[in-house]
């Protein structure tokens, strides 16, 4: 299945981002997550007094960057749904990105080839 295309204007509008700002709000992310020890972007987002949709927008930038990293443990949000975690990087390490893996079994879309196999046959 191919991904979808960023939408236009939202791409004019990242590319309209004033890069000193941007480059502030980044350094601010990685400063409270030092600071912080590990955090996700609730926490981030109270350190700096800043709304958690900035934070949150910015931290795989951050993470690119190779500032900080996902350990892979989560926690959960205010509204109960599970967050991930951050560290900084400490200098001259290397950190493996974590990937999440599919669950052993048949698959949703393996089921629903079977169901259409089925229905083929019976019509």
């Amino acid at each position: 299945m191919a991904k979808r295309k960023p939408v236009e204007t939202s791409l004019e509008a990242y590319r309209n981002l004033d890069p000193v700002r941007l480059s502030q709000t980044q350094q601010d992310i990685v400063r409270a997550v030092k600071a912080l020890g590990e955090a996700n972007y609730e926490a981030i987002a109270d350190f700096l007094m800043q709304k958690p949709e900035k934070i949150w927008k910015r931290l795989v930038e951050v993470e690119r960057a190779g500032e900080i990293y996902k350990p892979g443990n989560t926690v959960l949000t205010k509204n109960g749904a599970k967050s991930y975690v951050y560290r900084a990087t400490l200098p001259g390490q290397s950190v493996e990105k974590v990937t999440e893996k599919a669950l052993p079994g048949k698959s949703v879309s393996d089921f629903s080839k079977n169901i259409q196999k089925i229905q083929q046959t019976l019509f």
